[in-house]
C-alpha cells in the first residue's frame, strides 16, 4: 500500500497541474479575440514560411500603429490565426509582412474578447481598402462609411491603379464619403417614419453580408468561386435595402442617389477602373429599381399578365446589367430597354390609358422638361447636397407634370399613381 501511494501522489499532482494549465489557457483564450485569415501573393495563397503577421490600430489621424505583442507568423500556405485583446484595439488592421511586401486588411465591425472572425484574404485589393479606410477615420466619417461601401468601390480591377496614385486615393475617399453622406441625408430628410432607424437596420444587414463575403472569399479556391461570392454579396446588399418597411420607390431613389454620387466623383480614374465600380453599383441599382417598378405595378389595377411582363423585363434588366461589366453605354442601353418594355406592357393593359404614358413621357423629355433639366445637371453633381437637391427637384417637377397630364383621365386613382411613379422611375434611371 505504501508503494502504491508513492506512485499515486505524483500522478495526481501532474493531473492537477495539467488541468490548471488547461483552464488557464481556456481563460486566456476567452479573454482574447481571434482573427483567422490568409495572405495572398501573386493571387495564390503561398508565402515564405514565417511571414510576420501583426495586429495594428488606425489612430484618429489615420496612421496605423502596430501592437508588437500580437505578432505571430503565418504558415507556409499563408494561413494565419492571430489573437489580441479587443479592449486595447479599435479600428483593427491585420498587417502581413514588412516594407514593400507589406499587405493589410481591416475589420470594421466591433470585436469582443472571446469572439472569432474570418478576414478575407489579405492582398493588394484589401491593402488599398485599408488605406482608404484609414483616411475615412482621419476625416471623422467612419460612422457613416461601412466596409461594404469601400468593398464595392475598390476592386481587383482598380486596386493597382489606386495604390500607386495618391490623388486617386483621395478621389476614392471623397467618392465613398460623399455617397455615404447622400444616403444618410436621404433617409433623414426624405423617408417618413424613422428613416434613420431604417438605415441603421439596412447597414446592419449589409454588415452581415460583408461578414459572409469575407468567409466565402477565404474559402474560395477558384476565380469562379470568388466571383460567385461577390455576386451573392451584391444581391444581399440590395436586398438589405428592400427588407425594411421603407417604400420601394424611396429605396430606388436612395440607391440611385448613392450610386450617382459615387460614380460622379471618380473623374480621374481610367475607364476600366471606373467600369469596375459602375458594374457593382449598377447591379444593386437594377435590383432596387426592378423592385420599385414591380411594387407599383402590383398596387395598380393592371392584369396579372401585365405584371408578369413587367417582372420579366426586370429579370432581363438584371441579366443585361451584369453582362455589361460596367460599360456606361451598355448599362444605359439596358435601362432604356427596361423602360421601353415596361411602358409597352402598361400601354397594352386595358386598365391603362396609353395616351397618358405617351403624353407624360413627351413632357418629361421636352427641352425644358423635368428629365432634360435633371440630366443636364446631375452629371456634374459631386456633393451629397447638390445631388440630393437635383433628385428632389426632378421628382417634384415630374409629379406636377403627371398630375397635369392625367387631367380628366378615366383611370383609377391607384392606377394613375402607379403608372405615374413607374414612368418617373424608369425615366430617372434611363
Amino acid at each position: 500500500m505504501f508503494t502504491n501511494k508513492i506512485y499515486k501522489y505524483p500522478i495526481l499532482l501532474f493531473l492537477a497541474t495539467f488541468l490548471a494549465i488547461s483552464c488557464s489557457d481556456n481563460d486566456s483564450n476567452s479573454n482574447m479575440a481571434t482573427i483567422n485569415g490568409s495572405i495572398k501573393s501573386n493571387n495564390q495563397k503561398a508565402l515564405p514560411d514565417g511571414t510576420a503577421v501583426i495586429i495594428g490600430t488606425i489612430e484618429a489621424d489615420g496612421t496605423i500603429s502596430p501592437i508588437e505583442e500580437t505578432k505571430t507568423n503565418a504558415e507556409i500556405n499563408g494561413d494565419f490565426s492571430i489573437t489580441f485583446d479587443a479592449n486595447t484595439a479599435e479600428n483593427v488592421v491585420v498587417i502581413a509582412g514588412e516594407g514593400e511586401n507589406k499587405t493589410m486588411g481591416f475589420i470594421k465591425t466591433e470585436l469582443d474578447n472571446g469572439s472569432t472572425v474570418t478576414l478575407k484574404p489579405i492582398d493588394l485589393e484589401s491593402t488599398v481598402e485599408t488605406m482608404i479606410y484609414s483616411e475615412v477615420v482621419a476625416s471623422n466619417n467612419s460612422e457613416i462609411v461601412s466596409k461594404s461601401d469601400i468593398e464595392i468601390m475598390i476592386t481587383a480591377e482598380n486596386a493597382s491603379e489606386v495604390e500607386s496614385n495618391a490623388d486617386l486615393q483621395t478621389e476614392f475617399l471623397v467618392a465613398v464619403t460623399e455617397a455615404a453622406k447622400a444616403r444618410v441625408q436621404f433617409f433623414k430628410d426624405e423617408v417618413e417614419d424613422n428613416g434613420e432607424e431604417a438605415l441603421e437596420t439596412i447597414i446592419s444587414d449589409i454588415n452581415e453580408a460583408q461578414t459572409q463575403l469575407e468567409t466565402s472569399l477565404d474559402a474560395a479556391t477558384t476565380v469562379q468561386a470568388e466571383n460567385e461570392a461577390i455576386n451573392v454579396f451584391l444581391e444581399a446588399s440590395a436586398n438589405a435595402f428592400l427588407s425594411t418597411d421603407v417604400e420601394e420607390n424611396d429605396i430606388a431613389q436612395a440607391v440611385g442617389l448613392w450610386a450617382t454620387v459615387a460614380i460622379n466623383n471618380l473623374e480621374s480614374v481610367s475607364e476600366e477602373a471606373q467600369n469596375s465600380v459602375r458594374s457593382n453599383t449598377s447591379i444593386i441599382t437594377a435590383i432596387a429599381v426592378n423592385a420599385a417598378v414591380s411594387a407599383e405595378a402590383e398596387a395598380s389595377d393592371m392584369s396579372v399578365e401585365t405584371i408578369n411582363e413587367i417582372e420579366d423585363a426586370g429579370q432581363e434588366l438584371n441579366v443585361a446589367v451584369r453582362a455589361a461589366l460596367g460599360s456606361e453605354s451598355e448599362i444605359v442601353m439596358a435601362f432604356e430597354e427596361f423602360k421601353s418594355d415596361v411602358q409597352t406592357a402598361m400601354e397594352n393593359d386595358t386598365s391603362v390609358e396609353a395616351q397618358f404614358i405617351i403624353d407624360f413621357n413627351t413632357e418629361l423629355n421636352a427641352f425644358e422638361g423635368a428629365k432634360t433639366i435633371f440630366e443636364n445637371a446631375i452629371a456634374s453633381a459631386l456633393s451629397a447636397d447638390v445631388a440630393l437637391n437635383l433628385f428632389n427637384e426632378f421628382y417634384t417637377d415630374a409629379q406636377i407634370s403627371a398630375e397635369s397630364t392625367a387631367g380628366n383621365s378615366n383611370m383609377s386613382e391607384a392606377t394613375i399613381e402607379a403608372v405615374s411613379n413607374i414612368v418617373i422611375i424608369t425615366n430617372l434611371f434611363s
